[in-house]
């Protein structure tokens, strides 16, 4: 994406991640319309945008203005993103540590501290907090069981 200070940008999208939050948060963006929006709404975002001012559809201004714990990052180490991973592809933590050449427990420990960093009281709520943050699959925008909660919102 190219920032130029003359430039003024509104993203028509569908998805809304960590990355699109962040150029919000840095506004390198001036606005934002879901593409389920109506072009009522469009029409509208265009003319506040090319008049200097932002806007951004409710669902994304809550997101973006929302202090909810959901919405904090939670900052992992490598070894930490790692082990998320191969959590999520429903590895045993011998297989985990087999994979890594590390010990059981200490693969048992990296799943204790995940599980307190995300405040996270399961596997599966860890799973879906750490999607939520786009922590286990950095290439793609969104996965299932996040894009299928964002779609509910919307309705």
């Amino acid at each position: 994406m190219i920032h130029n200070s003359n430039i003024k940008t509104l993203l028509v999208t569908n998805i809304v991640n960590k990355y699109i939050l962040r150029l919000i948060r840095n506004e390198k963006i001036q606005g934002i319309v879901l593409k389920c929006s109506d072009a009522e709404e469009l029409i509208f975002a265009l003319k506040q945008v090319a008049d200097d001012k932002k806007y951004y559809s409710s669902l994304v201004a809550n997101l973006v203005f929302n202090d909810s714990p959901e919405m904090e990052e939670v900052r992992i180490s490598k070894r930490e993103k790692q082990i998320l991973t191969l959590l999520a592809e429903m590895k045993t933590t011998a297989e985990i540590a087999d994979d890594l050449s590390i010990s059981p427990s200490t693969v048992k420990t990296h799943r204790r501290n995940l599980l307190q960093k995300f405040k996270a009281k399961s596997l599966l709520c860890l799973l879906r907090l750490a999607c939520r943050q786009n922590l286990l699959n950095e290439e793609t925008d969104y996965c299932g069981c996040c894009y299928k909660k964002f779609i509910g919102q919307l309705n």
